[in-house]
């Protein structure tokens, strides 16, 4: 049985193909294997779908990364309206832990490092 422990969602707020999303998701297989899963429609609204063995240590890295990471959860207004829509899944099953975040373009104030998150992602599966 797979389990899921990160997705993360990238929609255009308007302008673009109305039904184009593309989710990355890490997952972990039951003998151990790691995947990134790249699923969804382009802005061209073509499929898109890229599998990819990753290691361990990306994943590691990840989880790293998010175990420092202290954000504030009420934000002050920001103004961008502009861009894609983000959204950042963590299912830690172990700990019985979920949390959703989402934001659109570039993270808001105090909640940058979750980019390197983002980026670190995106790099995994080049378009």
């Amino acid at each position: 049985m797979a389990k899921r422990f990160l997705k993360l969602t990238v929609e255009p707020t308007f302008g673009m193909i109305r039904n184009a999303k593309k989710m990355y998701e890490i997952i972990e297989y039951a003998n151990g294997d790691l995947y990134i899963k790249l699923s969804g429609i382009d802005n061209d609204g073509q499929k898109v779908f890229h599998k990819k063995i990753i290691s361990k240590g990306i994943v590691e890295e990840i989880i790293e990364h998010l175990s420092k990471t202290t954000i504030n959860v009420f934000l002050q207004k920001q103004f961008i309206y502009d861009g894609d829509f983000i959204t950042l899944e963590i299912d830690d099953r172990k700990n019985r832990a979920k949390i959703s975040l989402s934001w659109i373009s570039q993270p808001p104030d105090g909640w940058q490092q979750l980019s390197l998150v983002t980026e670190k992602i995106f790099s995994l599966i080049p378009e």
